[in-house]
């Protein structure tokens, strides 16, 4: 995909901006990955929720109903 970058953006082949797409990438990567660590160190239960999905709201216990007698 880099090889032919430059054919995709309509630039010369030796331009530097050709890296520009795969810097941005590389860039969003190692942001991600920061954030994972700093969200794993500092908010341990938020980083465990990460990939559990959105629980049901049928059999979750609404607390704000807790006092509620029926």
């Amino acid at each position: 995909m880099v090889g032919n970058l430059h054919l995709l953006l309509g630039i010369a082949p030796q331009s530097p901006l050709r890296h520009v797409i795969p810097a941005c990438i590389i860039a969003a990567a190692v942001a991600g990955l920061a954030w994972a660590t700093v969200l794993g160190h500092h908010r341990p239960a938020v980083y465990a929720a990460i990939g559990a999905g959105r629980p049901d709201p049928l059999t979750v216990p609404d607390r704000r109903l807790a006092s509620l007698e029926l």
